[in-house]
């Protein structure tokens, strides 16, 4: 972590190195506790560099994930943004009539979309 002088506010380094790119937190993956400090717990994350098409992990703090950095959200130079729409998601967007739902007409994912695209789902 590197603390910005000029705002006070802390931001994560790959997000200082990097400012013009878009990150998306996509998933804390563990929480690493620290049994002799609790002040030094981090989960390690999943985030996605959108600019550049490639995921890494990171060690992020709670405080910062809950707080700053919520997952699933975009962020482009330490701020929220929305500029980008996830295609991949958008491409597997469909309504399921409820209405129509039964015992007798219940579906596998797999009939519904093809198996190498569930990852996307996920």
């Amino acid at each position: 972590m590197r603390r910005n002088k000029t705002t006070r506010n802390i931001i994560p380094e790959f997000m200082a190195k990097n400012p013009k790119d878009i990150f998306e937190i996509l998933l804390p993956i563990r929480l690493m506790l620290n049994s002799d400090d609790y002040a030094n717990n981090k989960f390690k994350v999943i985030i996605k560099n959108h600019e550049k098409n490639y995921t890494f992990s990171y060690n992020l703090s709670p405080e910062l994930l809950f707080t700053h950095f919520p997952v699933r959200k975009y962020f482009l130079n330490r701020c929220k943004t929305t500029e980008i729409i996830n295609n991949e998601i958008q491409r597997f967007n469909f309504n399921i009539n409820t209405y129509m739902i039964n015992k007798d007409n219940t579906f596998k994912l797999e009939e519904l979309i093809e198996e190498s695209e569930i990852f996307y789902l996920f």
